[in-house]
């Protein structure tokens, strides 16, 4: 092998590499993104559960007065 082919390989293999690390870098992104929007899912759930908790509360206490105490 000669230097010039050393060369050559070296070169290949470092576009390669940057190849990997750029696509392990949108990988990162892509994660990153996806946490996100399912942190943003899970605080709407939350507050989706949280009114319809207090609905159901209202509701318990409408119709049953003597539970006012209890809730």
């Amino acid at each position: 092998m000669t230097t010039e082919d050393i060369l050559m390989t070296t070169e290949y293999l470092l576009m390669t590499t940057e190849e990997i690390l750029m696509t392990i870098e949108d990988t990162l992104i892509t994660t990153k993104d996806t946490l996100m929007t399912s942190g943003d899912t899970n605080m709407t759930t939350e507050d989706t559960l949280m009114t319809r908790s207090r609905q159901l509360r209202t509701q318990i206490m409408m119709r049953s007065p003597q539970l006012r105490t209890d809730l």
